[in-house]
């Protein structure tokens, strides 16, 4: 984190967390509510995500109630601790965001290739009637 942020910028910040850690979990449970499940996916991503999201909700917290003190009272290593959790943060929620609507987008297509075999199979079906309906005509006729 860096020592130019207002506590005002920080405490927004962390909202726009929350919000986005609140997205992911809508997201996801509009994915498992969807119709066409046959199996639960797993949530270890969310679980994950939220625990994480705790742990920098307070490693926020601590920098706001440390950043009035003078530059000596926070050591330069924990600021680049806090600095590198932020980076590491960002990358796993990037990380698990991308995961998240890989997987939507995926389902997605698989139910469009469900229903594209399913009139496949309805096409087949007709043309193997229409061909045995076919072959007992010319068997009548002959």
């Amino acid at each position: 984190m860096n020592e130019g942020n207002s506590r005002t910028e920080l405490k927004f910040l962390r909202k726009e967390l929350a919000n986005q850690l609140e997205e992911c979990t809508r997201a996801q449970s509009m994915y498992f509510s969807s119709k066409d499940l046959t199996e639960t996916p797993s949530e270890d991503w969310i679980i994950q995500l939220e625990n994480i999201a705790a742990t920098m909700y307070g490693r926020i917290d601590e920098y706001i109630r440390t950043i009035n003190r003078p530059p000596s009272a926070t050591s330069n290593v924990q600021r680049q601790i806090n600095e590198e959790s932020a980076s590491a943060f960002i990358s796993q929620i990037s990380t698990s965001v991308s995961s998240a609507t890989q997987t939507v987008e995926l389902r997605q297509r698989l139910d469009l290739e469900k229903l594209a075999r399913e009139e496949h199979e309805k096409k087949f079906q007709q043309l193997q009637t229409d061909i045995v309906a076919k072959h007992s005509a010319a068997t009548l006729v002959g």
